[in-house]
């Protein structure tokens, strides 16, 4: 009875882990260890405390971020599963930037991200061909179907054989990055890179908290595909206007500096 008690109360302490062994460990071993109850595909990336100059001075693990394989959304587009884990320390005492103690999850939010791949057709062997710390573009509130319906509309127009179509650009860029022909140069856009998809307003900025968010595909809505470093080490900002059939696009390569 006690032995019973005793494996009963272990298998419900929380799953930790010191900083070392985070980042010693493989993004799937991570999955097991701090997802042990929560179905999910191969995780194929591990992002402890965040990269580059968002990583945290600390010696505990703040926040673990793991990105599933993609697969397959529809036909054209990839999706998979990330899961943001908050973590804690169970030491209300500890300094998190001097001591090394383990810490647990204790908020576990998960979101969906998509992805184009370059050929153009998601299947399984596409999908899972992405690269590992690709984890898709953001869909900023729209849901996965109007986000893929709105990348598909933009990438059929782009196209070549779409650009026969009434509509016109408008394109400003430093480094000659617009090329001879702005529409060829949306013609090779390599949507692979794409980094968000969103709605916005009619000069082309995020909307506020209050502001008329117009319903997807209704006339002059504004939608906003961001790039990053796709401009000839810019980031192209493209901003479609449509009615619903795209009317015309602004497209800009900005320097924005990526953490």
């Amino acid at each position: 009875m006690i032995i019973a008690m005793l494996l009963q109360a272990l298998s419900l302490v929380a799953p930790s882990v010191t900083l070392s062994e985070a980042r010693a460990m493989s993004p799937s071993d991570l999955a097991a260890r701090l997802l042990p109850e929560k179905d999910h595909g191969p995780v194929v990336d591990a992002i402890v405390n965040g990269r580059g100059g968002l990583t945290p001075p600390s010696q505990i693990v703040d926040r673990i971020w793991l990105v599933e394989q993609m697969v397959p959304f529809d036909t054209t587009i990839c999706r998979s599963h990330v899961f943001n884990i908050e973590m804690g320390s169970d030491d209300p005492a500890a300094k998190p930037w001097l001591n090394p103690v383990p810490t647990h999850p204790v908020k576990v939010e998960q979101y969906d991200r998509l992805w184009v791949p370059p050929a153009g057709r998601a299947t399984v062997a596409t999908c899972a061909a992405a690269p590992a710390q690709a984890s898709g573009f953001s869909h900023s509130g729209l849901d996965l179907r109007e986000a893929s319906n709105l990348v598909e509309q933009a990438r059929s127009a782009f196209s070549s054989t779409g650009l026969h179509r009434k509509f016109t650009v408008y394109c400003r860029g430093q480094r000659d990055a617009c090329g001879k022909d702005s529409k060829m140069t949306l013609a090779a856009l390599d949507w692979s890179s794409l980094g968000m998809v969103e709605l916005v307003t009619q000069k082309g900025e995020p909307y506020s908290l209050g502001d008329p968010n117009p319903v997807e595909g209704a006339p002059g809505s504004h939608v906003q595909f961001t790039f990053p470093y796709a401009a000839k080490g810019a980031t192209w900002v493209i901003t479609v206007d449509r009615a619903p059939d795209i009317k015309a696009v602004r497209m800009e390569a900005h320097t924005i500096i990526y953490e």
